[in-house]
């Protein structure tokens, strides 16, 4: 039980130093300075130091102030001042921390804020602290721990900065650290933010390493060209009979996962711009019947995903998939409750709501009403079902925020219990809840080109 008093007096840790009116005028001002990165404010604030020397926010300005101008020696040699003349300033301290954190001397910031931080032993002498400075000192110490990985005790740190003021600018910045970290950390592999799904479906394989028979012979064309891909070949492609035609560009993608052993060989020297062709030209059909061959394609592992249609992968599926399921969220259905399907992969499909919730504002009520039947199903599912993506659930949580689905918000607090929620995706149930219950933002129009034009575009953007 904490020992020490929170004071929401503003004024708190200037009476504490017997700073006079004047001189918090000259506080205002300083601090003014400071933001500005205004050079002829360090003269202006070494004599009022000189004036004032037991006044330490003066100096924290100064300090503040040569940050700004890039000084970072001189701030440093301040504020070492600081923390001799007024070891009772937690400020001064909090940024001695700070800046080993900077410097990476995690070492020193250890030997600062020892095994298990503790404000009231900090600070012995301190029986009472303004709020602030107690959102800062937990602040502090959850970027302390997040930095170097332990995220366990950063998120204790961090529930209870959340607890203290959920909604404070200190609270969001830890939050975020807290965010980046696990995240850097999940894909340097040096941790699994959570339960994963395994992709159990195998890749099917062929002893035949050429191209397949196509009905129409233009086909081949696929394999051909990048995104230089000729718009004269394109519109004599979309111009053959609709029926082969379909059948030839689902064939090509059914080439793809069985090559995909050579293809993933001979990466560099062979062009593997044939699937997102075969998947922009069926967009330009808007086959609809072809919709099963594209959630197909995206049964597997990630690793085919990844191959193929790497970073291009939002635009091309998602304008994809939204043509050929004419917005039918009904089918997604069966496919995001399948086990065995990579949670990555499943993400997408969140990607194509977020279009359509985009485009169709009269489906929003809908995609809340599978979006809670969505995460139910994995509430109600337990580890063996092979089903429950940790990172799948904290995507569908940002989308959810994206269109304020306030109704997701009882299933997201017990998936959070249950630790099937990866934080460093969506961040904690507080920072969910708190974002769900801001007002809307406008998300603005996501922008659907054709063939052609999102071709010019990648070509514009340095893709070839």
């Amino acid at each position: 039980m904490k020992k020490y008093n929170i004071t929401y007096d503003s004024d708190y840790l200037l009476d504490l130093y017997n700073v006079n009116a004047s001189v918090r005028v000259d506080l205002e001002r300083t601090l003014k300075m400071a933001l500005a990165g205004k050079k002829t404010g360090k003269v202006i604030i070494e004599r009022l130091i000189k004036k004032n020397p037991s006044v330490p926010q003066l100096k924290n300005h100064l300090l503040a102030l040569c940050k700004t101008l890039g000084q970072g020696g001189r701030a440093k040699v301040i504020n070492d001042n600081i923390v001799k003349k007024h070891p009772e300033y937690t400020y001064g301290f909090f940024n001695r921390v700070t800046m080993a954190l900077e410097e990476i001397d995690f070492e020193l910031a250890k030997e600062l804020l020892g095994e298990a931080p503790d404000l009231e032993l900090l600070f012995p002498e301190r029986t009472v602290f303004l709020n602030l400075e107690v959102e800062e000192f937990y602040k502090v110490v959850v970027c302390y721990f997040s930095t170097i990985r332990d995220f366990d005790k950063a998120k204790l740190y961090l529930t209870e900065l959340e607890e203290l003021n959920p909604s404070s600018p200190k609270a969001m910045l830890a939050r975020e650290m807290y965010r980046l970290k696990r995240q850097e950390s999940v894909f340097l592999g040096q941790l699994e933010d959570g339960i994963q799904v395994k992709a159990t479906k195998e890749i099917p394989t062929t002893t035949n390493m050429g191209m397949p028979t196509f009905q129409n012979k233009e086909i081949e064309k696929l394999y051909q060209f990048g995104f230089d891909f000729p718009e004269v070949v394109i519109n004599k492609i979309l111009s053959l009979p609709r029926e082969s035609l379909i059948q030839d560009l689902e064939l090509v993608l059914e080439d793809a996962v069985l090559r995909f052993d050579y293809f993933e060989e001979h990466e560099g020297s062979e062009s593997i711009d044939f699937v997102l062709h075969a998947f922009y030209l069926l967009s330009e059909l808007k086959a609809e019947e072809s919709f099963p061959a594209a959630l197909q394609f995206f049964s597997y592992s990630s690793d085919i995903v990844d191959l193929y249609l790497a970073d291009l992968i939002y635009e091309s599926f998602r304008e994809t998939l939204y043509h050929i399921s004419n917005q039918n969220l009904a089918l997604f259905d069966a496919y995001m409750k399948t086990p065995g399907i990579d949670g990555h992969n499943k993400s997408f499909v969140l990607e194509v709501i977020n279009l359509i919730g985009n485009k169709r504002e009269d489906l929003r009520k809908d995609i809340g009403e599978y979006y809670s039947n969505w995460l139910q199903f994995y509430l109600n599912s337990s580890e063996e079902d092979n089903v429950i993506d940790a990172s799948l659930i904290a995507s569908m949580l940002n989308s959810a925020i994206d269109f304020r689905l306030k109704e997701v918000l009882p299933m997201a607090k017990e998936l959070f219990e249950k630790d099937h929620v990866s934080e460093g995706i969506c961040g904690s149930y507080a920072i969910v809840s708190d974002m769900m219950e801001n007002k809307r933002e406008d998300l603005g129009d996501i922008e659907i080109l054709n063939m052609v034009e999102r071709y010019k575009r990648y070509q514009s953007e340095g893709y070839y």
